[in-house]
């Protein structure tokens, strides 16, 4: 159904039909109502697209301090790069998390002699084939000959 006109209120007001002419401002009003609830959803929409616009601009300058790096015999994770530190030491992360665009710093334990290398949330164990390992280097000292 159409909306009624300035004109067609003004000519239902000329012929003294005052009940059809409030009745056509009171669709208007009703109309005005929707329209604003309206509005104030596609904000809200506008501003959650928003938010996930700007965690995956802030994901990708993320990513950009990681490089994936074979650091055991076994397994390979995402080591933060020395050159995008900025004073924040050297770590390894799961390559599972990271791959769902989380964050999240590998902790080593200890199974029957052997280190592993455990996440905290999607609780991904590799075996790093070693009885012991040192510290986390950054991923560029990875790619130096030793």
């Amino acid at each position: 159904m159409a909306l009624p006109s300035y004109k067609e209120i003004v000519e239902l007001l000329k012929k003294g039909a005052t009940i059809e002419a409030q009745e056509a401002i009171m669709t208007l009003r009703e109309a005005a109502v929707d329209s604003r609830e309206e509005v104030l959803e596609l904000k809200t929409q506008v501003t959650a697209l928003e938010s996930q616009l700007k965690a995956v601009g802030d994901w990708e300058a993320q990513k950009e301090r990681y490089s994936l790096v074979s650091p055991w015999r076994a397994g390979q994770a995402y080591a933060l790069k020395r050159s995008h530190a900025g004073g924040e030491e050297a770590h390894w992360m799961c390559t599972n998390c990271f791959h769902n665009s989380k964050r999240v710093i590998l902790n080593p334990i200890k199974k029957d002699g052997w280190v592993l290398m455990a996440c905290p949330s999607c609780k991904a164990t590799i075996n790093t084939d070693f009885r012991g390992i040192g510290p986390a280097k950054y991923a560029e000292d990875y790619s130096e000959k030793d």
